[in-house]
Parts: structure tokens; sequence; C-alpha cells
């Protein structure tokens, strides 16, 4: 029977026999065993795994309930971004080196310090104002042509185009400068280039 005991106390969660593990054997050894204690032990030991189990799931639901008031949070601390792009149709056959060429020194032009810095002082944009009184003018530019600014060059049925994006919390702003950035690409091009209505903003 003590046999038995020994089993069925196994049954009990891991942290209580290593609390009460040695306290209980030693008990066993003092009492008088009825067989009607085999199901006392296995009635605790259920209880005890339930109790568990519990604290289990509450921990978990805990979590998830935790997990979810930071994301509804972060998402309202999180200022939305707007991508604002234009697509400038070159007219010249897909892969034309010497298109690619122009428009990158085109690229170089507009998205040179002095252009960037004009638009972002634009009185009519004034942007990143929050950044420029915290950071100098420099590390703003390089932000805004490092994370914001975007120039890709693709072959759309056999003719080269350009795709202008750029990216601001002000979803106004944003068509402004994608709109500010084409203009200063066709000035800067030598080519009779033009705009996409349709995709443009």
């Amino acid at each position: 029977m003590r046999r038995w005991l020994g089993l069925a106390a196994r049954l009990y969660p891991q942290s209580w026999r290593e609390r009460y593990g040695v306290e209980f054997e030693a008990l066993l050894d003092d009492v008088e065993l009825r067989w009607s204690d085999i199901g006392d032990v296995l009635r605790g030991a259920l209880k005890m795994q339930l109790k568990v189990l519990s604290s289990y799931v509450k921990l978990v639901a805990a979590v998830a309930m935790a997990g979810a008031v930071l994301a509804v949070a972060w998402s309202f601390l999180t200022p939305k971004r707007y991508v604002s792009s234009s697509v400038v149709q070159t007219g010249s056959q897909a892969g034309d080196p010497e298109t690619v060429d122009q428009i990158s020194h085109a690229w170089q032009e507009v998205a040179s310090r002095a252009s960037l810095s004009e638009l972002i002082q634009r009185p009519s944009l004034d942007l990143y104002r929050g950044e420029r009184n915290r950071q100098p003018l420099e590390d703003v530019i390089e932000k805004m042509k490092t994370e914001d600014l975007r120039l890709d060059i693709s072959q759309d049925r056999g003719e080269t185009s350009l795709h202008v994006s750029f990216i601001y919390p002000d979803r106004y702003k944003a068509q402004a400068v994608a709109n500010a950035l084409t203009t200063k690409i066709l000035d800067a091009s030598r080519e009779r280039w033009r705009v996409s209505p349709a995709d443009r903003n």
C-alpha cells in the first residue's frame, strides 16, 4: 500500500513534491495506512494539478491581454505615414542607357543638399519642423534622403519610367513634395518627359 501511495503522490505538481515530498514520505512512515488514503491522495493531486493549470491559463490570458493592450497603444502612439508617388514617362525605349544616365543625373541634382534644403525649408511645406528643432539640418536632409525619398526606374510596356515616392506623416505635404520632386526632375532633364496623370499621387 505504501508503494501505491508513493506512486499516487508522484501525481502532485513537481513544485509541490520538491517542497513537501520529504515531509510526505515521513508522514507515510508514521501513520497507519488505509486503502481509502490512496483515493484521498489522488484527489489531492488532481486538485493541485487543476490549480496549477488554472494559474497557467490565467497567466497566459493576462500576457495575451497585456500584449493586446500594448498593440493598441502602439497603434495610437505610432504616427501614420503616407506615401505619395508620381510616375514620369520618359518616352524612351526600355533599357536605353542614355535615358538611364539622364535619370541618374537628374536625380542627383534633385536629391542634392541644396535642392532638399530648399524643399524642407520652403514656407508652404515647412517639413520636419520637430526634427529641425532638435537636429542639425544636415541630419534632417540625410534622413529625408535615406528613409523617406525613393526613386525607382522601371520598364513599362517597352518604355523607361520613373517612380518618385515620398513618405511623410502629413498626406497633403507628402503629395506636395512628390509633385515638387517631379517638377524638379522634369526641369533637370533635357528630354521631353511627361508625368502620367493617372498614376500621380
